[in-house]
């Protein structure tokens, strides 16, 4: 007996793109009236989706990386959304997203199609009881996730919950506000117990203090908020010297309670605020100037004067509304090091963009797409200068995957051999380099470098280790080519 469930039904019909067939056959009469003519927006987007409906139907794709196989459904989703497309589509492609970041194991992948997918049942299809629903779902994801940014989230999807059952859209047995509150302010209170991430820390302090603000205006508003905005100010102190926490979101949110909000401790609140910005600002400012100074001295050849200028711009750039000048300075960085002969400074700059860029991704969306590929291919050659072959094989793999992650058509893809190519053949260069005592220690080299379609490289590492035999064999050379044996080659290593 075979079962055709509503997942074999979805997948039939979006990834063979038989929805008008459906349509048809279902007799979903309502479907035709509700599709209205494209503008050249949405024209771009229905491009758009049909390039990413090609990607997802080629699984060869995927082979080995689910979470981008999650990525693209995710988009689709989402582009599908913004289309007004019928809602059995929607959530046709949301359930394929889910499915497929279940399969990449990353519980960070799977919140952030879940939330998405609420956020899009509430706001689109005012369907109250499924973001109830998903609500509680996304609850249960996070429960072995410490990262704030995400964790946050849940209390915007707890502030819909609540005016829905406060409009009565959804009843009080399956809203569950108080135990899914109870749950929500317990893990963030964890989360702003973790001493050795302040910053991420602070972040579960201040979502604790929205909660407690939204329940405040849902349950006892009679009390007013006098001590909230107090326990805000003396956030806004603790966030001092705390560079990656999120003012900004903060501050604007906050801000916008003044509508309806009339004491002189908002008042009070509202002065902290315009200090700090002020302050954090001033401070980013000072900072772009110096970063345009050390660019120019940079452009003039002058790598150790540039490496000063960038250098005194840090600890002002250091701030989660500056994060695009502070990469772009490590960048800068980076570069006036390699140009001054300093590999290892330079690798330590690199090294501070992508691992912060790997951890914010990788916490966030479970993905790796949003890290710098050229960032890891400066990693990559910064480790070929050092000589570590370790290393720069692993920056390649990592490279390879961010490329993949991103590319979106042939001509993409053919990009990304030349980048393999390219690494390949400068690995394969410092390879050759290789003493002849050391030669022995690179026997298992060329089997990992053909897994790792490193072809260039264990073409050379083959050469090196005299196995024209194997060279022959896999047609790297003609039959006829000259050499000799591998026992013969080495033979003349131990006497040379």
């Amino acid at each position: 007996m075979r079962v055709l469930d509503l997942n074999w039904i979805l997948e039939k019909v979006f990834d063979n793109r038989r929805l008008s067939l459906a349509v048809k056959a279902l007799g979903l009469s309502e479907h035709e009236r509700q599709v209205a003519t494209p503008g050249p927006r949405d024209y771009e987007r229905l491009r758009d989706l049909e390039a990413l409906d090609d990607q997802i139907s080629d699984a060869s794709r995927y082979a080995g990386t689910p979470h981008l196989l999650a990525e693209d459904c995710l988009e689709g989703a989402l582009t599908a959304r913004g289309l007004g497309n019928p809602r059995v589509e929607v959530d046709g492609r949301f359930m394929q997203a889910r499915r497929a970041a279940v399969a990449s194991g990353s519980n960070a992948l799977e919140f952030r199609v879940v939330y998405n997918w609420a956020w899009t049942v509430y706001f689109w299809f005012d369907d109250f009881l499924a973001h109830s629903s998903l609500f509680g779902e996304a609850l249960d994801l996070v429960a072995e996730i410490e990262d704030a940014d995400i964790v946050e989230k849940l209390s915007n999807l707890r502030s819909l919950l609540r005016m829905s059952a406060a409009t009565e859209k959804v009843s009080p047995e399956l809203a569950r506000l108080d135990e899914r509150g109870k749950a929500l302010r317990s893990k963030l209170e964890l989360i702003a117990g973790i001493d050795a991430r302040p910053n991420n820390a602070l972040q579960a302090k201040s979502a604790l203090l929205f909660v407690a603000l939204v329940d405040r205006r849902h349950d006892n508003p009679e009390l007013g908020f006098d001590d909230i905005w107090r326990s805000f100010m003396m956030l806004i102190e603790e966030s001092r010297g705390l560079g990656t926490f999120p003012f900004e979101p903060v501050s604007d949110a906050l801000t916008e309670f003044g509508d309806f909000i009339e004491s002189s401790a908002y008042d009070e609140f509202v002065e902290h605020i315009a200090d700090a910005i002020a302050e954090r600002r001033r401070e980013g400012e000072s900072a772009i100037v110096n970063v345009q100074r050390a660019e120019q001295k940079l452009s003039h050849g002058k790598p150790y004067e540039s490496i000063r200028w960038f250098g005194r711009t840090i600890d002002g750039l250091v701030k989660k509304e500056y994060e695009y000048e502070l990469f772009k300075t490590l960048t800068g960085l980076a570069h006036a090091y390699d140009l001054a002969g300093l590999p290892w400074a330079a690798r330590s700059s690199a090294m501070s963009v992508v691992s912060h860029q790997l951890g914010q991704n990788l916490a966030t969306n479970g993905s790796i797409a949003g890290v710098s590929a050229a960032m890891v291919n400066a990693l990559f050659t910064f480790e070929i200068q050092i000589g570590r072959v370790p290393q720069a094989v692993s920056f390649h793999m990592l490279e390879m995957n961010i490329r993949a992650a991103r590319a979106r058509n042939d001509e993409e893809r053919e990009a990304i051999n030349k980048f393999r190519y390219s690494n390949g053949m400068r690995l394969g260069a410092l390879i050759l380099n290789t003493p002849a005592e050391a030669r022995r220690e690179l026997e298992r080299l060329p089997d990992c470098l053909h897994h790792l379609d490193l072809t260039e490289s264990s073409f050379t590492t083959l050469f090196l280790l005299g196995q024209w035999d194997v060279l022959r064999q896999e047609k790297w050379i003609s039959p006829d080519a000259a050499g000799r044996g591998r026992e013969d080659n080495v033979g003349d290593q131990r006497t040379g």
